[in-house]
């Protein structure tokens, strides 16, 4: 059997993968693991520091419900974006990887680039609302900035309040102790620097 083929395998390298994004993931993006499903659910949050969504704080859910290769990616987090389904919040992303430190440097490109929203198709779209109020700002008809400044404000007040979505949740036993060795090691770096950004983190 090809060990890409192993269940057990991939487990492993996933969780490898997440111990090495504490080194290479980009800045002001953090990781946690879901207690309940960690080879299976991520959840993580970005602070964008440029760009229309600059001082937000955006959370979201990788999923690697396939068993291989990349996450569905949703977010928790409601914003008003042309590449983000207005009803689900999953997330397309005009390209994809092919690693999951690709992926989290693309995803924190769409909320700080200007460009990269200049750029996009029109088969790229999948809030035309967003897109058409993006387009229209020059102008000022559209209430591109408005939205999104109530939108950035929101996301701030929902960890003021403790009201967000979902919570960064910490992973805490249930696997063999050279990989909870691993998990260790990198979740405490991951909880201080959300702590620090006024992210409550609770650890099971």
């Amino acid at each position: 059997m090809h060990p890409t083929n192993n269940k057990d395998y991939m487990k492993h390298q996933r969780l490898v993968e997440f111990a090495s994004l504490q080194q290479i993931a980009p800045p002001g993006v953090h990781l946690t693991l879901s207690p309940i499903q960690p080879f299976q659910i991520w959840h993580g949050v970005i602070f964008p520091r440029r760009g229309p969504y600059a001082s937000a704080i955006i959370r979201f859910t990788f999923d690697f419900a396939s068993g291989t290769g990349l996450p569905t990616i949703d977010l928790n987090t409601r914003v008003f974006h042309p590449l983000v389904d207005p009803i689900c919040g999953r997330v397309h992303l005009p390209k994809r990887g092919p690693t999951i430190s690709d992926l989290l440097e693309e995803l924190k490109t769409i909320f700080e680039s200007s460009d990269l929203l200049d750029s996009l198709a029109e088969g790229q779209i999948v809030d035309r609302d967003a897109w058409k109020s993006w387009n229209g700002r020059r102008e000022g008809t559209a209430g591109w900035t408005e939205k999104v400044e109530r939108l950035v404000d929101a996301s701030k007040e929902a960890i003021r309040s403790n009201h967000g979505d979902k919570e960064p949740i910490l992973l805490k036993g249930d696997i063999d102790d050279v990989d909870k060795a691993v998990v260790d090691k990198f979740k405490n770096a991951a909880a201080e620097g959300l702590r620090e950004r006024g992210i409550r983190v609770r650890e099971y």
